[in-house]
């Protein structure tokens, strides 16, 4: 079954709701838009409406079990078992002078702090929860426990969009300097930094950290991953790679290039 089906085999939606103003009320139809959703995740993923955050466990018809069940007989539980510390919320004084500096383009583009590369995304977020917190325990930091952690941030989704139906703001607007702008906030991939800068009513300077840049980064939690990875033939060297890319989720297009190593000789 695919994915697509799963969340909507009897194609219940018909429309995407969008975003609204915290402010204004959501129309019948589109929360019953949202609760068919929501029965069709619950039940075509999880197989289950009644699974919660707090659970160390998947329903075991569920197509998010029958995924963790195969990349475990793949022997990829522990594929890459490697950690980096999770990202935090960065002083905002501090963000704002590196980039504001000489230093900033190169910042964006390989960021790091206090000389150390982070990890930012579904697993640096669900570390202490309770479905990727088993797969650690029995794996290790790997693709079964980065895959579980996503699985976690659907549900989460989905108690976060409830209490938007029921009155709590998704939107926390804040006011912002004068002639700048920051923003730091956590997207589906991970932390995404958002920085302005005006003159006369003109932007002159804006600069954007990309979750992709942390964990894309040459010393980041891909590439230390990558050079983990066990020799076993390309093609399934391949499939592991491909597997773990997708897990890091890179917000551009990728190919991969397997590079073969000349053996050495006295």
């Amino acid at each position: 079954m695919s994915l697509t089906h799963a969340l909507n085999p009897d194609k219940v939606i018909t429309t995407v709701p969008g975003l609204r103003h915290p402010n204004q009320p959501i129309s019948e139809d589109v929360s019953a838009q949202w609760f068919a959703l929501k029965r069709a995740i619950l039940s075509g993923v999880f197989s289950s409406e009644n699974i919660t955050v707090n659970d160390t466990k998947l329903p075991t018809s569920s197509e998010a079990a029958a995924l963790l069940c195969q990349v475990a007989k793949q022997g990829w539980a522990s594929l890459g078992n490697v950690e980096l510390p999770p990202l935090f919320d960065m002083p905002e004084e501090t963000l704002v002078r590196i980039l504001r500096s000489h230093v900033s383009e190169r910042f964006v583009c390989r960021p790091t702090w206090q000389g150390r590369c982070y990890e930012t995304g579904p697993f640096a977020r669900q570390l202490n929860s309770a479905l990727p917190r088993a797969w650690v325990s029995q794996y290790g930091p790997g693709a079964a426990a980065r895959i579980a952690a996503r699985f976690t941030e659907l549900l989460q989704m989905i108690n976060t969009i409830d209490s938007g139906l029921k009155g709590a703001s998704l939107l926390r607007p804040r006011a912002a300097k004068p002639a700048l702008g920051l923003s730091q906030i956590e997207a589906a991939r991970g932390r995404l930094i958002h920085y302005v800068e005006l003159e006369d009513a003109r932007v002159v300077r804006y600069r954007i950290v990309a979750p992709t840049e942390w964990n894309f980064h040459p010393d980041g939690i891909l590439a230390r991953i990558l050079n983990h990875l066990p020799q076993q033939g390309e093609p399934r060297v391949r499939r592991a790679a491909e597997l773990l890319i997708k897990l890091a989720d890179p917000c551009v297009g990728h190919q991969l290039h397997l590079l073969t190593r000349e053996p050495c000789h006295a």
